[in-house]
């Protein structure tokens, strides 16, 4: 007669038998990776094969070997800073703009050995930027340092957490949850070129510019881009800045801002400079290169090299379409 297995023995065994199963799956598992590594060196394997690719409602893998293109770069026209100024990597880097069809993240290695703020002169910085596919491209710009701004300013005295604070009063007076991304970059457009007009000379650091306007309540077109581009920012749009050459009625260089408020996709023109004709023309923010050049080539006011900047992909609004925008098209 054999003997019936207790219910402490007929569990040992279960337990037992599922434990010997896990342990061959194990080895089975185990046995696949290093058949697949065995096939492929590790010099071979691409740990970077997939990347993935931002779209407006999904994400999709590609491959690497399909990107060709490389990254567009660009850069302000010039970075000014004061004698003695501390100028980091990390601020540099405020000054470049870059889109890359595939990689969100490119990488950007800034090249500022040449730069001596302790002697005024211009110098050249330089940015190398490396997709994840390995494509390079190269930009510079002069960084500028002014030896005559201390007298121009003399006694002002620039603080960082103070610009900050302010540029947030302001946008907690200017901007509301229901605005669309145009309305606000209109916002602060009518913001800043309602503050007073001088024709200055200072050229600082754009931070230590906006803090300055800010602080005296007037400045140059500089100082517009300067302001422009902190509030612009601060809102999570890009900008930048652009310099013209000297304007034809005139010996003296214009400064206006490339704003793109789709992270880089698109630019568009934005000066928020006060002419004295522009009741007569459409408020020149988020304008094409079309529409600021024929202006221009009217007025004389915007001579710049258009190949320099970024391109875009048509108007985001026309007089007809101003008002349902909620965009004044006079002061």
């Amino acid at each position: 007669m054999s003997r019936r297995e207790s219910k402490a023995a007929r569990r040992k065994r279960v337990i037992r038998n599922r434990i010997i199963v896990a342990d061959a799956i194990i080895l089975v598992v185990a046995i696949v990776v290093c058949v697949v590594l065995s096939r492929r060196s590790s010099a071979e394997i691409d740990w970077d094969y997939y990347k993935t690719k931002a779209t407006n409602t999904e994400t999709e893998s590609y491959n690497l070997s399909e990107d060709t293109t490389k990254p567009d770069v660009w850069t302000a026209s010039h970075i000014y800073c004061s004698l003695g100024d501390t100028i980091t990597e990390e601020d540099y880097l405020d000054y470049v703009y870059v889109y890359d069809d595939y990689d969100n993240d490119p990488d950007i290695y800034v090249d500022y050995a040449l730069v001596d703020t302790s002697t005024a002169g211009t110098y050249s910085v330089g940015f190398t930027v490396t997709d994840a596919s390995g494509n390079t491209k190269y930009a510079s710009t002069d960084v500028v340092v002014c030896d005559d701004t201390p007298a121009v300013v003399s006694g002002f005295e620039y603080n960082e957490e103070d610009l900050y604070s302010r540029c947030t009063a302001i946008l907690d007076e200017i901007i509301t949850d229901d605005m669309t991304d145009l309305q606000k970059v209109f916002a602060v457009f009518y913001y800043v070129r309602n503050l007073t007009y001088v024709a200055n000379a200072t050229t600082m650091e754009y931070k230590e510019e906006a803090y300055y306007m800010l602080s005296t309540g007037s400045d140059n077109c500089y100082g517009n881009v300067s302001l422009s581009k902190i509030l612009l920012e601060m809102l999570g749009y890009q900008s930048f800045m652009v310099e013209g050459y000297d304007m034809d009625y005139i010996d003296q260089v214009h400064y206006w801002n490339m704003v793109s408020i789709d992270g880089g996709e698109n630019w568009y023109y934005y000066d928020a400079a006060v002419w004295t004709w522009e009741n007569d023309e459409l408020p020149l923010c988020m304008i094409t290169a079309d529409v600021l050049l024929d202006i221009s080539s009217r007025r004389g006011t915007h001579n710049f090299d258009t190949t320099l900047y970024p391109t875009n992909n048509g108007d985001l609004w026309t007089a007809e379409t101003a008002d349902e925008l909620g965009i004044a098209l006079t002061d």
